[in-house]
C-alpha cells in the first residue's frame, strides 16, 4: 500500500483527498472520511497528502511493487510488443 495511513483523529472529512485523487484510490466512508479502497492503483502523486488541510494522510515515497503498465513509464518487457524503444544516448537535434 502506498497510502501508509489516514489519521482519523486529524481528518475533518472535507473530501478534498477523494476529489483530487486522479486514480480514484480513495472513497468516502458513511461519515465522509476517506477510505483506501484501491491501494494498488495509487501512483504516488502525493496530491492527497499535499492538499489535506490537516495533514491526516501519509503517502509512502515508493510503491511496494510497480504495476506493469503506468502511463508515461517504459517497461522493458514491452520490447516484445514491437513498441519503439527510447535510447538514453539519443538527444534531440539542437540546430
Amino acid at each position: 500500500m502506498t497510502i501508509a495511513r489516514i489519521d482519523y483523529d486529524l481528518c475533518v472529512a472535507c473530501g478534498s483527498c477523494i476529489e483530487l485523487c486522479p486514480m480514484d484510490v480513495l472513497r468516502a466512508n458513511g461519515d465522509g472520511s476517506p477510505a483506501i479502497l484501491y491501494a494498488d492503483d495509487c501512483q504516488v502523486c502525493y496530491l492527497c497528502e499535499l492538499k489535506c488541510p490537516t495533514g491526516a494522510l501519509l503517502v509512502l515515497p515508493e510503491r511496494a511493487s510497480m504495476p506493469r503498465h503506468v502511463y508515461g513509464v517504459f517497461d522493458p518487457r514491452d520490447r516484445d510488443a514491437g513498441l519503439p524503444i527510447p535510447s538514453s544516448k539519443e538527444a534531440p537535434n539542437e540546430e
